[in-house]
């Protein structure tokens, strides 16, 4: 007999003892064996079963009612108990009598509470059935439980905000959503403040719901924040107790999270530690084991990626088996560790060419895929990685049949993916170059144009530096792979387009943020005042020095967001405005070419092309000897010759090859095809020309390339024998230096800054003698600031009054956070991020005499985040900057030359820049050909 049967049978006996109050009724053998037989059917799940045991339990209420003591007590004693779980969810049905029994009017404790009763057996059938209904419900318990407390009563408090707590992580981590996280870091905020007699707990879920949280947003501050807490709450544990082990593993997960954050190694070596140690301390009979061994895995396949070191890997993919054997079969968590097995097989694969390795890979993966749900968060993730693996193994044997259903997989991936999130970049990157590996240009073209606006999304106007830094970082090369494909495809202008808002995208940001409101303001002044408001807002959305809690950071930016995204759709409502800041097309982008060609080189592993901007048009240039490995080899070539170990002729050989290589492969076709070689009559003006590369080619020097020993009288072939270059980041970034309005009608006001002497660097003995130069040169109109007096906020204060900047000093590169290069002053670095604060109108020329302020860390190569276009974007229309260190007495002397051919009628003329530093450095072509290293290594940026 069925449940509903035996449920409905008693349910009629006790109907007729309320009609009737005939004990027979309810007293009758055959009653008590339903209720014994329905309370066996029911077991523990009373929840589920809440109604028919509200039935068994009544049974039991009315014959203790009816029967003599002591033949009363087994039903009472019954009743008690089902009425008892009955009450967790169902209180309703508990007669008032026995709710007095069971519940005394005066203790309410978190282990009574009928509300939080019912949310634990709710949370106990989610983690049964997975029925996120019951999730759901019991959060609205819990809640309603915590309005019950008072708060005198602080043990109940803090028992109860843990648990609902721990509620909202796991409605998190079921459903994907972030709504809660927020809410739940409050939460156990005050628990660990109500914590006073045990801060372990809130600890412990606080470290929680700030990974959840850093995992969905990307906030370093929640990093940071896990460790601390961790920290203390692991210093409160006695090291045998299996708290300590947990917490271990909750820092390990923090400290990898940061690794990946800013690739300090020495955050990977804890992460490593901390979870060697949890997997140490686990008990191997309780499931956290699986989870712990998943997380060194990881770890120590990260370490393998940095290192080479083949042994952690070994040691990556024994561990990532470990986990698995130690899961489940029908644990929630065994896809993501059989992804993660998945993962460090095929980078085996890639080492070793071991085959073997791909073809369990592709079938761990398979597995993982079917063992997660369809509506799972983890689902994309899986599909994901099976995804690349078919790629590489189609990619691999040339199976077409392979490379078609990866294309498969990763679409049904995107289609799981929301909207500008981390997770749909990544599926649309590699189903764009699965569709290329399967020649499927369109499709390639479509899903990088959705990856390039998935990671325009991510890196908003108000986003934090550094979450912006470390999310462009992951997609480097994704516009050019995405411009290759339009090409073959054959549409240039679309390769032009996807190539220029792909890249440069913080530099854009900040062109964004300065540009002229004239037109708007007389169009829509109120749009125009949001719009400067929003600007301005912007500027204090940095978590440094902001005194909110990070909490109070996020919402504020949330807020911001939305604020932004409905003022950006109001002005592009309006007449003409449709593409205000938006992706702008090819035919804007010829503006560019307005004074000569601009070229922008695309490299690619797909092909490589001089896209050419004239004011005829575009030209496709094909660039067959290029490509990324061809760039890399003649980068590791300039890397020898600048470590000086060799002869002064060794090293100018070096630096021969990489010329003559730059010629052949590169500046030959692109002059061959714009009609631009051949001899120039000994007055004529020679042409101007930008250079706007991508990648790292943006590390070599393109401006000096060519055979630089060829004799007299022969037809050139160098570049700055043909042409005056210059160089733009972006194309969008000259157009707007040539827009920029031109100073006002006043004399010139040159800044010169130096510093000789830096503690913790070496000395400058020509820094200061460089500048009394200038101020020899220009005595009526230079502010000088040397040595002590060239501090930081001196000079920042100090900026705005100049048309002109000289800086002779140390510059310092930060290949971990870009944003924090900068000028070497008396009392520290003037960086990239100090200047993004300001905005000028009468700057006009900015002269970095400083090792290495033209170029960015390697893995942010595109974005051009650097001292010289930190100046640009702020105001100075031309920026003289090195691409790698100059000798002090060599940099003093380009100076002398350059502000020598920059002087006209007594003043300095910026708009003579590019060309005063082509005649600077042709002089010392000519004088010093020995110094090749030093006359190739200073660059123009600006129109």
């Amino acid at each position: 007999m069925t449940t509903d049967d035996l449920t409905r049978r008693l349910r009629a006996c006790l109907d007729r003892y309320d009609a009737d109050y005939d004990p027979a009724a309810v007293l009758a053998p055959a009653a008590l064996a339903d209720a014994i037989a329905l309370r066996e059917a029911i077991g523990n799940r009373v929840t589920k079963h809440v109604e028919a045991a509200a039935v068994v339990g009544l049974l039991h209420w009315y014959r203790y009612l009816l029967l003599p003591a002591p033949d009363d007590r087994p039903d009472l004693d019954e009743a008690i108990e089902v009425f008892r779980q009955v009450q967790r969810s169902r209180p309703d049905l508990v007669p008032d009598a026995l709710r007095e029994t069971l519940v005394p009017a005066d203790t309410l404790r978190p282990d009574s509470d009928p509300w939080m009763l019912m949310g634990d057996d709710l949370i106990h059938e989610y983690e049964a059935t997975g029925d996120r209904d019951m999730l759901d419900t019991s959060i609205a318990a819990f809640r309603l439980a915590l309005t019950r407390v008072t708060t005198e009563d602080y043990r109940a408090q803090l028992v109860t905000l843990q648990r609902l707590g721990s509620a909202l992580l796991l409605h998190v981590e079921s459903t994907g959503s972030p709504s809660g996280l927020d809410e739940a870091v409050d939460i156990f905020r005050k628990s660990v403040d109500l914590g006073d007699r045990d801060r372990r707990p809130g600890l412990t879920g606080l470290m929680a719901a700030l990974y959840l949280r850093y995992r969905r947003h990307g906030h370093p501050d929640d990093l940071q924040e896990i460790v601390e807490v961790g920290n203390e709450a692991a210093a409160s544990v006695p090291r045998d107790d299996p708290e300590h082990f947990r917490l271990l593993s909750l820092l390990a997960i923090a400290h990898y999270a940061r690794f990946q954050h800013t690739g300090e190694s020495h955050e990977l070596d804890r992460a490593i530690d901390a979870s060697s140690h949890a997997v140490a301390g686990a008990n191997h009979e309780r499931p956290e084991l699986a989870g712990r061994l998943s997380n060194l895995g990881i770890a120590l396949r990260a370490r393998y990626e940095r290192t080479g070191n083949v042994a952690d890997l070994d040691t990556a993919i024994d561990v990532a088996r470990q986990a698995v054997h130690a899961t489940p079969i029908d644990h929630p968590n065994l896809p993501r560790h059989l992804s993660n097995l998945g993962i460090a097989l095929r980078a085996r694969y890639e080492r070793t060419g071991n085959v073997a390795d791909l073809d369990t890979a592709i079938d761990v993966a398979r597995q993982a895929v079917h063992a997660t749900p369809v509506d799972h968060p983890d689902r994309s993730g899986a599909l994901l990685n099976l995804g690349g693996t078919l790629l590489a193994n189609g990619e691999l044997r040339g199976d077409q049949e392979l490379l078609n259903e990866a294309v498969s997989v990763l679409r049904a991936a995107s289609n799981t993916t929301a909207v500008g999130s981390p997770m749909r970049a990544l599926v649309t990157t590699h189903l764009g170059r699965a569709a290329a590996a399967a020649g499927d240009w369109p499709l390639a073209v479509e899903v990088f144009d959705i990856a390039i606006h998935a990671v325009d999304q991510m890196v908003w106007h108000g986003a934090d530096r550094d979450d912006s830094e470390f999310h462009l970082a992951r997609f480097s090369g994704l516009a050019s792979d995405a411009a290759a494909c339009a090409l073959n495809a054959g549409d240039p202008s679309r390769a032009i387009e996807l190539w220029e808002h792909g890249r440069g995208v913080l530099l854009t940001r900040s062109l964004d943020l300065s540009t002229d409101l004239t037109e708007l303001a007389e169009r829509a002044p109120h749009l125009a005042a949001r719009f400067a408001a929003l600007r301005d807002r912007f500027n204090h959305l940095t978590p440094h020095g902001h005194d909110d809690p990070p909490s109070s950071l996020e919402w504020s930016k949330r807020v911001a967001r939305r604020e932004w995204d409905e003022v950006m759709e109001e002005i592009r409502s309006l007449p003409g405005f449709e593409g205000f800041l938006g992706r702008m097309a090819t035919t804007d982008l010829l503006d560019a070419a307005t004074a000569g060609p601009v070229v922008l080189l695309n490299v690619s592993r797909y092909r490589s092309d001089a896209l050419v901007l004239t004011r005829s048009g575009v030209s496709v240039i094909r660039l067959p000897r290029v490509n990324p490995k061809e760039i890399e080899l003649r980068l590791v070539t300039l890397k020898a010759a600048m470590t000086r170990e060799g002869s002064p002729h060794q090293e100018n050989r070096l630096l021969g090859d990489i010329l003559g290589w730059l010629w052949e492969a590169i500046a030959k076709p692109v002059f061959d095809g714009i009609g631009l070689t051949g001899r120039h009559a000994p007055d004529d003006d020679l042409p101007r020309l930008w250079w706007c590369p991508s990648g790292m080619l943006s590390f070599l020097p393109l401006h000096m390339a060519g055979y630089h020993d060829t004799p007299a009288g022969d037809v050139p072939e160098t570049v700055p024998d043909l042409v005056i270059s210059s160089y733009t980041p972006t194309i969008r970034a000259l157009i707007h230096a040539r827009r920029q309005r031109e100073a006002k009608a006043c004399a010139p006001h040159v800044l010169a800054v130096a510093t000789s002497y830096v503690p913790g660097t070496p000395y400058l003995p020509a820094a200061g003698p460089e500048v009394a130069e200038l101020r020899d040169m220009f005595p009526t109109s230079v502010e000088v600031l040397v040595e002590a007096a060239a501090t930081r906020d001196a000079v920042l204060a100090a900026i705005p009054r100049g048309t002109i900047a000289h800086f002779a000093c140390h510059g310092v590169t930060d290949p971990v956070s870009p944003s924090s290069s900068g000028l070497v002053l008396a009392d520290q670095r003037l960086t990239v991020l100090d200047l993004a604060g300001i905005r000028l109108d009468n700057a006009e020329l900015v002269y970095l005499s400083a090792c290495s302020t033209g170029t960015s860390a390697p893995t942010l190569a595109d974005e051009a985040i650097h001292v010289a276009t930190a100046f640009q974007v702020i105001g100075f229309r031309h920026v003289t900057a090195a691409l790698w260190p100059v000798a002090d007495n060599v940099a003093r002397r380009v100076a002398h030359l350059f502000y020598k051919h920059l002087e006209y009628d007594g003043r300095p003329n910026p708009e003579h820049s590019a060309l005063a530093l082509h005649a600077a450095t042709e002089a010392l072509r000519i004088q010093k050909p020995e110094w090749r290293m030093w006359w190739m290594a200073m660059i123009h940026i600006g129109p």
